[in-house]
C-alpha cells in the first residue's frame, strides 16, 4: 500500500471480491447465523493459466460439493446512468460466453529481404486478417440477453423501447443494425465476437521469415461453438497458406432464473 492505493497482481481483478466473501462469511459466523444450509467459499487460482475453477473441483472433489445447489461466482456489475441520468442498476449475470481463443499461422517462401518474394508469410497474414476484420458474426443474442433488453425496454422512450424489446428479431437487426453495434459493449452482448490481439513474426529487417503467426480472442455466444466459429474463420480466410487452431475452447453456458437463488 502506497499513497492511499493497493499495488499488486489482482488487485481489481479480483482479490476484492475475495476478500468480500471472506468478510461475509466472517460476519455471518460472528452474528450467530445459522443458514439453512451450508455455505462454502472455493478461492481458484488462476483463469490467466488455464485454471479450471469450479469444474476442475468438481472433477477431481466431486464428494465436497455433494449437496451443492448453486454457486454465486464472480459477474454481473452495477452501473450508472446507463438509461436515465443518475439512475444506478446493478446486474445480475446468469449467462457466460464459451472462449475460443484461436491461433492463425501463415507459411511461405524465406528469403534475403533485397529480393521480394510472391509467396511472403507475412503478406499471407495481412490478407487473412483483413479478410477476417471484415467479417460479421450474425447478431443472435442469447435468451439472458434478450430478457434483459426486454426489461430495459420499459425504462426507454419510443422508438429505442421498440429496438430493445425486439432485439432478437430479424428485421429489427435489419432495420437498427448501425443502433444495435455503434456502441460495442452492447454488441458484443448480441453476437459472438472476435478481436485481433496479437501478430508475430520476422526477426531482423532484412529477412523474409517463413512463418508468422496471430492470436484471435473469440467469445462464443450460447448456442455457438468454437468448432464451428474455426470452421467459418477458415472459408473467410480461404488461404491454404494459412491455419487454425483453436487453443482454447469453453463451452458458453446458461443458468435459470426461476431460480430460488433468483427470488
Amino acid at each position: 500500500i502506497a499513497g492511499g492505493t493497493l499495488y499488486g497482481r489482482g488487485a481489481l481483478d479480483t482479490k476484492g471480491l475475495g476478500i468480500w466473501l471472506l468478510t461475509t462469511l466472517l460476519l455471518l459466523h460472528r452474528q450467530g447465523l445459522t443458514p439453512r444450509d451450508d455455505i462454502l467459499l472455493l478461492i481458484e487460482p488462476d483463469e490467466e493459466e488455464h485454471g479450471r475453477g469450479a469444474q476442475g473441483m468438481l472433477a477431481q472433489h466431486a464428494d465436497l460439493f455433494g449437496n451443492v445447489r448453486m454457486v454465486l461466482n464472480e459477474g454481473g456489475s452495477g452501473t450508472r446512468d446507463l438509461i436515465k441520468p443518475g439512475q444506478v442498476i446493478f446486474f445480475v449475470q446468469t449467462s457466460e460466453k464459451g472462449a475460443a481463443w484461436m491461433k492463425l499461422t501463415a507459411r511461405g517462401d524465406t528469403g534475403h529481404g533485397s529480393v521480394p518474394l510472391p509467396n511472403n508469410a507475412v503478406v499471407t497474414m495481412v490478407r487473412a486478417l483483413d479478410r477476417i476484420a471484415k467479417y460479421e458474426t450474425p447478431l443472435r443474442p442469447s435468451k439472458a440477453v434478450v430478457g434483459l433488453f426486454n426489461t430495459l425496454a420499459d425504462e426507454l422512450p419510443f422508438p429505442s423501447s421498440f429496438v430493445m424489446h425486439h432485439v432478437d428479431s430479424p428485421i429489427v437487426q435489419t432495420l437498427f443494425r448501425s443502433r444495435l453495434t455503434e456502441r460495442p459493449l452492447i454488441n458484443a452482448m448480441l453476437r459472438t465476437t472476435i478481436s485481433l490481439t496479437g501478430v508475430h513474426g520476422g526477426y531482423k529487417t532484412n529477412v523474409i521469415p517463413s512463418q508468422v503467426d496471430a492470436t484471435l480472442d473469440c467469445r462464443v455466444t450460447v448456442g455457438d461453438s468454437g468448432d464451428a466459429l474455426k470452421r467459418e474463420l477458415e472459408r473467410v480466410v480461404d488461404d491454404p497458406r494459412v491455419t487454425i487452431e483453436l487453443d482454447s475452447n469453453g463451452t458458453p453456458n446458461e443458468s435459470p432464473v426461476d431460480d430460488t437463488l433468483m427470488a
